[in-house]
């Protein structure tokens, strides 16, 4: 074997056992040699399958043409060239190879073909492309992202910053000239005073941190830009290595929501010094009725007794001269109305004095056993001359004793008040009266003929000098409703109404039978 077969031989025993697929071709551009990279490449087993194949027997037509052209460059110009191509093969699959031809010549220096050599890239142009896309991506979410990010390097310097940071701060030209070139956050005066640094140094060494909000005026960096009040998020980002790399900085703007919570302050501020005047007011004015009230029923308690005196003896004085005339009797009825006037205002000033009570929270309750159907029984015994006078028929209905605890005044109160109604409101007509009881309460009903009650009315009756009818045609202040509905809720009771205009009324009171059951 001459010395030229010998390194014949060892060139093509190195191209034999390199991965990248080898080739030679000659000036007719068809295939002189390959390695078994190339066979495998183009599924045959040997090399010496490919041996005279030119571009037009291995690939599709449009690719056979762009690789012949390609080869004939080579030739003609006598020049190399490296270049990336895509390349449609036989199998059905697209690669990507970086591909180097040079001219091939003999010893004379004549060209006689081309040396070829391809790198498949395939796998690398896919991560370069995917990374492309990722970086592409993550500028997008930078840009396009509501929440100012900025960009930190290991040494606090900043790298970048979005749009969102920008519009934040209001930073104009002077403003990103100084924080891109001069700017250094741990060096930030502002932030080391508010504790924000100790935050940035964790995120530097590796550990996610948000500081708390603060306020911060940015127009200390730059005369442009503006204050905010801000929360910071610090992310550290990490190479493969693991070391951190740089460090992204979101700020959460929460200027809005500090002024929506100083409003909310300041709002609730007012509210409880409006709120401690009526309270203040309410005092005074319940105090006012109290005193008021007390010193009206002084004079009233006595001129009662002296016109029930004076009622007395005139009646006395008729009695043993054995007759009356016209003025004596008119006097007696100008004394009987006085008497009901006095007893109507003393009903309203009791009524004052009970609202002043309740207002104060300092309704007490003389809790004893009571039997409701009895207490029933002797207020309407009470009120059955008023009755034969207004020609209401009482109607009383009970099925067995029902002792409940409660404060007997205070629930005659109640049963006076609602007979007091009935009459008011449905004067001729009957009055129905049942006292009910099971296991745990006792149930009262009064129920009337009278004008009813319309549906929208029947919650605000039980409110403070509220009145479901004009006070024109029925008088009172529109208190009587209301005491009895504190009295009842203070047995942990229950009343209510049910009504329809036109078409009379009923009350219910629930008393539970063992006091605070409920």
């Amino acid at each position: 074997m001459t010395g030229h077969d010998a390194r014949g031989s060892a060139l093509e025993a190195i191209f034999e056992s390199m991965p990248d697929p080898v080739f030679v071709k000659d000036l007719d551009c068809r295939i002189v040699f390959c390695n078994r990279a190339l066979a495998q490449l183009f599924g045959v087993s040997l090399p010496d399958d490919l041996r005279g194949k030119a571009a037009e027997d291995l690939f599709p037509a449009e690719t056979a043409e762009k690789v012949y052209n390609d080869d004939r460059l080579v030739i003609s110009s006598g020049r190399a060239r490296t270049y990336e191509e895509t390349i449609s093969l036989p199998t059905g699959t697209t690669r990507t190879y970086i591909t180097t031809k040079t001219p091939h010549r003999d010893a004379s220096g004549r060209i006689i073909g081309l040396f070829g050599i391809a790198r498949d890239v395939t796998d690398r142009k896919l991560a370069e492309d995917r990374l492309k896309s990722s970086e592409e991506r993550f500028r997008g979410i930078f840009e396009q992202s509501p929440l100012s990010i900025q960009l930190l390097s290991r040494e606090g310097r900043t790298l970048d910053v979005n749009e969102a940071f920008k519009k934040l701060w209001g930073a104009d030209e002077d403003f990103m000239e100084f924080l891109l070139t001069r700017y250094n956050i741990l060096e930030d005066a502002q932030l080391a005073a508010k504790g924000v640094t100790p935050y940035i140094r964790k995120a530097l060494e590796g550990e996610y941190s948000v500081n708390p909000a603060v306020y911060y005026d940015a127009a200390e960096v730059s005369k442009g830009a503006r204050a905010r009040w801000v929360e910071g998020h610090f992310y550290p980002i990490r190479d493969n290595s693991g070391r951190v790399r740089e460090v992204v900085l979101m700020h959460n703007d929460i200027t809005d929501r500090k002024g929506a919570e100083t409003a909310l302050r300041e709002s609730e501020a007012k509210q409880r010094m409006a709120r401690e005047e009526a309270e203040k007011a309410l005092h005074l004015r319940n105090e006012f009725l109290s005193v008021a009230s007390h010193e009206l029923k002084t004079p009233l308690t006595s001129l009662s007794m002296q016109i029930q005196m004076i009622y007395r003896m005139l009646e006395k004085n008729i009695e043993a001269a054995g007759k009356s005339d016209a003025s004596l009797d008119k006097t007696l009825e100008i004394l009987r109305r006085s008497q009901v006037q006095i007893k109507r205002f003393t009903t309203l000033i009791n009524d004052l004095l009970d609202v002043a009570v309740i207002s104060e929270g300092k309704l007490k309750l003389d809790i004893e056993d009571v039997d409701i159907s009895a207490l029933v029984a002797d207020v309407i015994e009470r009120f059955r001359l008023e009755c034969e006078k207004s020609g209401c028929e009482l109607k009383f209905e009970r099925r067995r004793p029902s002792v409940a605890q409660v404060d007997r005044f205070r629930i005659e109160q109640v049963l006076v008040n609602l007979l007091s109604n009935a009459l008011k409101y449905g004067p001729g007509r009957p009055i129905e009266i049942r006292v009910e009881m099971d296991l745990e309460q006792a149930r009262i009903s009064v129920q009337d003929q009278g004008v009813g009650i319309a549906e929208e009315d029947q919650r605000r009756i039980f409110a403070r000098f509220e009145r479901a009818v004009s006070s024109r045609n029925f008088g009172g202040l529109g208190l009587g409703l209301h005491i009895a509905h504190q009295i009842v809720l203070a047995h942990k009771g229950d009343i209510r109404v049910e009504s329809e205009l036109g078409r009379g009324s009923t009350f219910i009171v629930e008393l539970p039978l063992v006091h605070g059951s409920k």
